[in-house]
């Protein structure tokens, strides 16, 4: 087993590049995890977003804005067939933003990812790999060089605090590379014939739909689910169960506790003055 790790930063042409790790008002650092595990336990990417607010203050610096930090954690599961790090260039990026980004932030956010991921390097026989993707934003009329560069310095001081659970977590297939041979049927999305090495489908629907690897890419920036059937590409239907809502439950159970505690004091004290 071995592990890489790294914190990558660069820029695009929406700010200058002399501010490197933003993106306009956004800013990320990306550290990358690789490990080699036995067979039989299959290969799948996991990815930890972590999206935070930030605001600036009168002195020219920033401060993180309470309560407007989102965690989103995707498994995504690599078929057999599928290379880890190709998996993880192409298709990671364009399928995690209709499931976790909001409709404003896609462009950016992706270009953002994009920028980062091409500096990672993957062993060739990875089984596992994990990625970590912090991300600030702060409000474009209140963008500075000066301040988004306080953005990413706080990013990378928040990389070692421990998460406070997830706000969503979810279970995905890739999708899987296949052959067809030349002459057989066209792609749904651009009707051009099915041909050469580029070839994807989708997982999960009852007949397997086979799309161009490019058109299927450009589908995954914008919707999560099959362009014929619409079938969601989820394991699940339902979201994993994450950490918050374990902890919800365990403070609601306190709070209960607390109450029938003191209902039983009250009760206690008005019996022993109806009897004293």
């Amino acid at each position: 087993m071995w592990w890489l790790s790294a914190i990558y930063s660069e820029s695009d042409d929406e700010v200058d590049a002399h501010a490197p790790g933003t993106a306009g008002s956004t800013a990320g650092i990306m550290r990358v995890a690789a490990a080699e595990i036995q067979k039989g336990n299959g290969k799948h990417i996991s990815v930890v977003h972590r999206l935070t607010h930030f605001s600036a203050t009168s002195d020219g610096g920033v401060q993180q804005v309470r309560g407007c930090t989102k965690v989103y954690q995707l498994r995504l599961v690599v078929p057999p067939a599928g290379d880890t790090e190709r998996e993880l260039r192409r298709w990671v990026g364009a399928s995690v933003a209709p499931l976790v980004y909001h409709s404003r932030f896609h462009r950016r956010l992706q270009r953002l990812w994009s920028s980062l991921i091409a500096d990672v390097t993957v062993p060739p026989h990875a089984q596992r790999v994990e990625v970590f993707f912090d991300v600030g934003f702060l409000r474009p009329e209140n963008c500075t060089p000066e301040r988004m560069e306080r953005v990413r310095a706080a990013l990378e001081g928040m990389a070692d605090e421990p998460l406070r659970g997830y706000d969503a977590g979810m279970e995905l297939h890739l999708p899987e590379p296949v052959r067809c041979d030349a002459g057989e049927e066209d792609c749904p999305i651009c009707l051009e014939l099915l041909e050469g090495d580029d070839l994807a489908a989708w997982t999960g629907c009852s007949k397997p739909h086979v799309f161009h690897g490019a058109c299927l890419e450009l589908v995954l920036r914008k919707s999560d689910r099959c362009p014929l059937c619409r079938r969601s590409w989820y394991i699940e239907p339902q979201r994993l169960r994450h950490a918050k809502h374990g902890q919800r439950q365990s403070a609601a159970k306190t709070l209960v506790g607390i109450f029938l505690f003191v209902c039983m004091i009250v009760l206690a004290f008005f019996t022993w003055m109806m009897y004293s």
